[in-house]
């Protein structure tokens, strides 16, 4: 650990001492430690800058430098691209700018819509990106859930599943899901096809054209019933935007890219806990 980290680690544990002083006990919650953070140079921890490695706490803000950073807590990792920023909390993790990877034993946490997505599979991988206001999810392996509100769920994410979620003045995000594909009617309902969804999205409201087109959708989820396995979500449809070209015949799932010093494009090929503001 280098000297400034031990520095920050000390000041933290002076910090402890001085509550004991000032209310006689110690809130056993607070201050505590949430894994260590690696990076082959500098990143910041609340504001302050560190070399190499430090101890992070329960409420840290992690921010990345020029180089890629490495969070290691519990049983899992997270991966932080360069200029990444995130913050800890008790089981999840909020992404507040760039892109990360994470690996079992953290939440990505979305607050301004009370909600989580949940691995419901061992061993599941998240990449998460958030830039110029816009979240998105990669399901690398596995399988997850986003919740709302506690229990109830909006969304279902495959292996391969690419979500994404925008926001304006009037949504936060989490609340809406983007959609791109062709709209198609089964068995009574109206669905969408997005080529990186792996199950279809069923659209609802008035103002969905209802025909076979390809588009780009904006809707609000709804509460998934208990009997709809087979869709990833439902939405009643917000605003929608005609596309040109063909509609997709197939999944395209999103795989697995390396961090290579720059935040990575992913890639797609053919074959078949985190949080924001």
């Amino acid at each position: 650990m280098s000297i400034v980290a031990l520095i920050f680690t000390q000041h933290r544990f002076i910090a402890r001492i001085g509550l004991v002083f000032l209310t006689g006990s110690i809130c056993l919650g607070a201050d505590k430690p949430a894994g260590v953070v690696t990076s082959a140079g500098s990143f910041k921890v609340d504001g302050a800058a560190v070399t190499n490695s430090a101890t992070v706490f329960e409420g840290s803000t992690v921010q990345c430098g020029v180089t890629p950073c490495s969070l290691k807590r519990g049983a899992g990792a997270i991966d932080m691209d360069p200029n990444s920023q995130i913050v800890l909390n008790h089981s999840d993790v909020k992404i507040t700018n760039g892109q990360i990877r994470m690996s079992e034993g953290s939440d990505l946490s979305i607050p301004s819509a009370e909600a989580l997505v949940k691995p419901s599979s061992p061993q599941t991988i998240v990449r998460a990106n958030f830039i110029d206001g816009q979240l998105t999810v990669d399901l690398l392996k596995g399988s997850a859930q986003l919740f709302q509100k506690g229990t109830e769920i909006y969304a279902r994410l495959d292996s391969g599943t690419r979500m994404r979620f925008p926001a304006d003045s009037t949504q936060p995000i989490g609340v809406d899901l983007l959609v791109t594909g062709c709209i198609h009617y089964k068995d009574g309902h109206w669905y969408v096809k997005d080529e990186h969804i792996k199950r279809d999205v069923e659209v609802r409201g008035e103002k969905s054209e209802k025909e076979r087109r390809k588009v780009e959708i904006r809707g609000a989820m709804q509460v998934l019933p208990d009997k709809s396995d087979s869709v990833a979500a439902i939405v009643t449809v917000l605003s929608e935007k005609r596309l040109e070209g063909a509609c997709a015949g197939a999944f395209l799932p999103v795989v697995e890219t390396l961090l290579v010093g720059a935040t990575a494009i992913p890639i797609l090929t053919s074959v078949t806990r985190i949080s924001v503001p």
